[in-house]
């Protein structure tokens, strides 16, 4: 039994699919199957019931869940401890969506930095479903997301709300003419803001969709059309008048429990004020 099985295991549960979860392992479903069989034989016991499209946890593998989740945490806080035994300062792992890395978390992280100098920070970006599990796993003492997790299992704080504004790349249009236009971006600012945004603008037809704002003003800076970005980061561009007012609320998703808590809550009470 190793870690990577474990791992394995925990996203065929979460997933209840082969196939999801050997893409989002980043390994082939045959590589995923032999990583399910060989904890199974080390086991002695089978642990998925295997039906078509119908994945479900066996009686033993209902059992060995807790212990599996237990074994992992162990592992990543056994690393963690070793790791911050070579350091003579301490080190906090930091997750982020890709549109909170365009400027809100930079400009966060440079400030600790600075008021913080015998704090060291790794940096990772990740979609949502990808950081939230390694909150999870506690491979990351932190996460910064556009949404709150659903569950109880882990602790949430609001951080920010980014002001949002329909921004073109030449001035005078209105709304249904930007939103419509071939050259028009969706930015993904969470699920509240795609909600107001699919009420609002239902016939839009963006010809790209992305999770950072950067990209999307690349894209109106070389090619042109319209978007939904950060209005204090929207420089250069026109505002669209009858665009609505968009917000996207930030959150820090962290675990609970642990030696790791107390460090992440004293950061992200200076990050607040």
């Amino acid at each position: 039994m190793d870690r990577d099985q474990l791992r394995t295991f925990l996203e065929v549960q979460r997933t209840r699919h082969f196939g999801r979860a050997s893409r989002s392992l980043f390994i082939t479903q045959s590589a995923l199957s032999m990583r399910i069989k060989q904890l199974e034989q080390g086991l002695g016991a089978t642990l998925f019931s295997r039906k078509r499209n119908d994945i479900q946890l066996t009686a033993a593998g209902k059992r060995f869940l807790p212990a599996a989740e237990e074994l992992v945490r162990l592992w990543e806080e056994a690393r963690r401890g070793v790791a911050l035994a070579q350091r003579e300062t301490p080190l906090l792992v930091v997750g982020g969506m890709v549109g909170v890395w365009d400027g809100w978390l930079p400009e966060q992280l440079a400030g600790m930095a600075a008021g913080e100098p015998a704090l060291r920070w790794e940096a990772r970006a990740g979609e949502g479903e990808e950081l939230l599990r390694g909150v999870r796993e506690r491979r990351l003492d932190v996460a910064f997301l556009f949404d709150p997790p659903p569950g109880r299992d882990l602790h949430w704080r609001a951080m920010a709300a980014l002001e949002l504004a329909l921004m073109a790349s030449q001035p005078g249009l209105h709304a249904g003419e930007a939103c419509g236009g071939e050259a028009y971006v969706l930015v993904e600012w969470g699920r509240s803001f795609l909600g107001e945004h699919a009420r609002i603008h239902p016939g839009a037809a963006p010809r790209l969709r992305t999770g950072s704002g950067r990209q999307a003003r690349d894209w109106l800076e070389r090619v042109g059309g319209a978007a939904y970005l950060e209005r204090q980061r929207a420089g250069g561009l026109f505002e669209v008048a009858d665009g609505f007012a968009g917000r996207a609320e930030v959150y820090a998703v962290y675990p609970e429990g642990g030696e790791r808590e107390g460090l992440v809550e004293e950061v992200l009470a200076r990050m607040a004020r």
